[in-house]
């Protein structure tokens, strides 16, 4: 049976691991669910709405309709959220589902983009993009996860989270995806090993 010092060096282990555990897995998007409005997020060119189409078919929840009007050429368009907290050197993830409706414009790419920005939280110094789902192909209709990594860079005063629709050309329609279970947060770190240690 463990002596009450051994009992106590476990417990101590046990509560400095869960305490990192919380910290490493903090989401730092704020309503990244779209549980019951789009709160937190802002309009770009593109509107954003609530859509009661939830990624995991949830009644009581939704996600984020994305939708872009008719454009008269190519570029990129989006929704974002500003991060204003961020560890220069460190790795973050971020990501979420995306829904592709059928039947649209072919050829746009929708992606989850991840931007650090320098001083005042102005002018872009970092950017990353999922892999993105296509308007055509056999990826529409159905929810995919898409997640990626990115350093924020010396000088990062801010980030922000881009829910993304990237247009070749023209498009004759608007554009509509959905975006649910947003995520932009440090990287968890690989844990330590844990040894027995001798307690007299």
């Amino acid at each position: 049976m463990p002596s009450r010092r051994t009992l106590a060096v476990l417990t101590l282990v046990v509560a400095v691991c869960s305490s990192a555990g919380t910290v490493l897995a903090q989401n730092q998007v704020v309503n990244g669910d779209f549980t019951t409005d789009v709160s937190n997020w802002l309009n770009g060119t593109p509107t954003i709405s609530w859509s009661p189409l939830d990624a995991f078919g949830n009644p009581g929840s939704g996600s984020g309709l994305v939708t872009l009007p008719i454009v008269g050429g190519a570029g990129t368009y989006g929704c974002h959220q500003v991060i204003n907290t961020v560890v220069v050197g460190s790795t973050y993830d971020y990501g979420g589902r995306i829904f592709v409706p059928s039947g649209q414009t072919a050829g746009i790419t929708i992606r989850i983009t991840a931007l650090f920005y320098g001083a005042g939280c102005g002018g872009i110094i970092s950017s990353a993009s999922t892999t993105g789902v296509l308007t055509s192909g056999g990826s529409t209709d159905t929810w995919v996860f898409q997640t990626g990594s990115i350093v924020a860079p010396v000088g990062a005063t801010c980030a922000r989270v881009f829910l993304e629709l990237s247009v070749p050309a023209a498009t004759g329609n608007p554009v509509t995806a959905n975006f649910d279970t947003i995520r932009f947060g440090l990287q968890p770190t690989t844990p330590v090993e844990l040894k027995s240690v001798n307690v007299d």
